[in-house]
């Protein structure tokens, strides 16, 4: 377990990067009563056999509904809904996921490295 100790370490600290940055995009998209959704954005890594094998981002329903632009009289897919789209969680999700990817891949190449090694 101590080899994965710098990939939970990088699942932990990348799962915090991204919880700022999905409140700055609250605020950088001017989405009202941001205060109250960014204080419930909530991250948490979960562990498998001692190794970080998911992260869940958790916040308020409503979220959803603000980044789909959705709401009473404006079912998903509508033109209104769409112009009232306010695309704050997952750009930030996919822009990041790459490069969580990248980094475990490095990360998993020097621990197998490691074990190739001749002891």
């Amino acid at each position: 377990m101590k080899d994965y100790e710098g990939l939970n370490q990088t699942v932990s600290s990348w799962s915090k990067l991204t919880k700022q940055q999905l409140k700055l995009s609250l605020q950088q998209k001017g989405i009202a009563d941001t205060g109250t959704l960014q204080k419930k954005i909530l991250a948490r890594v979960s562990k498998k056999e001692g190794i970080a094998d998911r992260v869940a981002f958790r916040f308020p329903r409503y979220g959803v509904f603000v980044e789909k632009g959705v709401g009473k009289g404006r079912p998903v897919g509508s033109r209104r809904a769409k112009s009232l789209q306010k695309a704050w969680f997952n750009p930030i999700i996919e822009e990041n996921v790459s490069k969580l990817a990248e980094e475990l891949g490095d990360e998993l190449a020097t621990i197998n490295a490691r074990r190739i090694l001749i002891r």
